[in-house]
């Protein structure tokens, strides 16, 4: 006589459908030797066979929940480096920023040397028509002189002309 409760199923089994049908045929085959009716045993295959296909389906939805955290972790690793990748990109965007103020500043600054560097020419320029109107003056001479040095020259026309002007003279 086969002993019924060492063919058992238990549901923690990594093989319960298999041991499932394994039990139903072996009740199909010798149902004399489980001690047990044939109506019982009628009633107890299908049961068993429907467990077997219950427990099929439960591997396939562990299978795919396995394959479905597989690909849920690859997404929260693809996040986690889209995120490191944020982060990189709003540090270079924070320096980048810096970078743009700085050369605000640097361009105000510059815009300020050269307001102040327009109004020390305009001052030259009328240094240097001051003494262009006493240009026989020994101190006009000079000024004349230290204008041109610093790049304030009157016409290029006048210039010739005083050169040649000095020379009748």
């Amino acid at each position: 006589m086969t002993d019924f409760n060492a063919l058992l199923p238990t549901l923690s089994s990594p093989t319960f459908a298999a041991d499932c049908l394994a039990l139903a045929a072996a009740i199909d085959r010798e149902t004399a030797g489980f001690s047990l009716d044939v109506e019982t045993a009628a009633a107890l295959i299908p049961v068993l066979r429907k467990c077997a296909g219950m427990a099929e389906e439960i591997e396939r939805l562990r299978e795919s929940e396995v394959h479905a955290w597989a690909a849920a972790k690859r997404s929260s690793e693809t996040c986690l480096e889209l995120r490191a990748s944020l982060r990189h990109a709003l540090d270079q965007n924070v320096g980048l920023m810096a970078e743009r103020d700085a050369l605000r500043d640097s361009a105000s600054e510059i815009k300020r040397q050269e307001a102040e560097i327009e109004r020390l020419r305009s001052g030259i320029e009328n240094i240097r028509l001051f003494a262009a109107r006493q240009r026989d003056a020994e101190w006009a001479k000079t000024v004349l002189r230290f204008c041109k040095d610093a790049g304030a020259t009157g016409s290029p026309l006048r210039t010739a002309q005083t050169t040649s002007g000095e020379g009748d003279g």
